[in-house]
């Protein structure tokens, strides 16, 4: 699925690289769905085209073999001068460990990046400009660094002015865990929207979908006090040039983690609407927490009732990542729970964002 994106005219966010810049992505050992979120959500949606993926344990294959995306034919190479020499001039570093942190055993990778032409951009919590290291070398070699996790100047407490678009639909994608295809289902359904003659866009709220989108914020980042300010502006700077706005969910209600992102994203998009995702196969909430995810139709009540008080909203549709079972599996898991809630179900991926899109119409 190569999506066409639509972006505000006057964008807000970190300053990026051109959408037709090479790209290398750098996965060293972690080249999975899970460990490696940002090299296949770039695989997968980004413009740009990508030129290799960086990962020792997997060189010599393939990453349209290994990822299942069709249209990126593209070959992973066991080092940085092998993706050098096929035309890399961004390297982005394609992990989002936990913590945000810079593995130290990559740092010669990007030191080697920056002394043979090549830019380098991350979405850590460290940043690369804020190492003097990297800084003095991209100054000496006319680089630059790209940290697109850093959130821009002047972002206020949010006001609620989100309830005050008049004629715009607000959905939010929430879900029953982290990395459960929640930006997925943001690009699916607004390309959907627009295939359909709906202006709709998406917006971007964590470094994966900057990366896609070349704008946003990634609320994580960001000072608690002004989280729900960030997803504010970000849905106000949407509403200027579309109609429906889906806006990327982060964490998960009941994640110990990472549940502040997604009541702030609830408090400042003030969502008119829910679209809740769900993966099929993990059956605890990142199984080291020992949390038990409660029934689809219990979690919605959930997420309905946290609103009821600031912008009532309902759950329109469900979206599975069936990405782990046969077919035959998927589409009994989507029917069972169709049966369960009497929502629409589907697996985006898998067969499209149809139903959800037509229950937003």
């Amino acid at each position: 699925m190569h999506t066409p994106h639509v972006r505000p005219a006057s964008t807000v966010g970190p300053e990026m690289y051109e959408p037709t810049a090479r790209l290398g992505l750098l996965a060293e050992g972690k080249f999975h769905p899970r460990s490696a979120k940002t090299a296949f959500g770039i695989l997968r949606h980004a413009p740009n085209p990508v030129v290799a993926v960086i990962d020792h344990t997997q060189a010599g294959k393939n990453a349209r073999d290994l990822s299942g995306i069709a249209h990126r034919d593209v070959p992973v190479v066991a080092t940085v001068e092998e993706a050098i020499t096929l035309g890399m001039e961004v390297m982005v570093i394609g992990i989002a460990p936990r913590g945000g942190l810079l593995p130290e055993s990559w740092r010669q990778m990007i030191i080697t990046c920056l002394s043979n032409g090549v830019d380098v951009a991350a979405g850590l919590h460290t940043f690369l400009n804020d190492d003097p290291t990297f800084a003095e070398i991209a100054e000496r070699h006319g680089r630059r660094m790209y940290d697109v996790r850093r959130p821009p100047h002047g972002i206020g407490v949010a006001t609620g002015a989100c309830r005050d678009l008049a004629g715009k639909r607000i959905v939010l994608t929430v879900g029953t865990d982290c990395a459960v295809g929640k930006k997925h289902v943001a690009i699916a359904v607004a390309e959907e929207l627009r295939r359909r003659g709906v202006r709709a866009t998406w917006v971007p709220t964590g470094q994966t979908g900057i990366f896609i989108a070349g704008w946003g914020i990634a609320i994580d980042n960001v000072l608690s006090d002004f989280t729900a300010g960030a997803a504010e502006l970000l849905v106000l700077e949407a509403a200027k040039e579309a109609d429906v706005i889906l806006v990327e969910g982060q964490g998960a209600l009941l994640h110990p983690g990472y549940s502040g992102v997604t009541l702030s994203l609830i408090h400042g998009a003030m969502p008119t609407d829910f679209l809740f995702c769900h993966a099929s196969s993990p059956v605890a909430i990142e199984p080291e927490y020992g949390i038990t995810p409660p029934s689809m139709t219990e979690m919605i009540a959930l997420h309905e009732h946290v609103v009821r008080h600031t912008r009532p909203a309902k759950v329109r549709g469900i979206a599975v990542n069936t990405s782990t079972a046969g077919d035959a599996e998927a589409r009994a898991q989507c029917d069972a729970l169709a049966a369960e809630t009497r929502l629409p179900v589907t697996d985006v991926i898998r067969y499209g964002a149809g139903p959800l899109a037509e229950a937003l119409m």
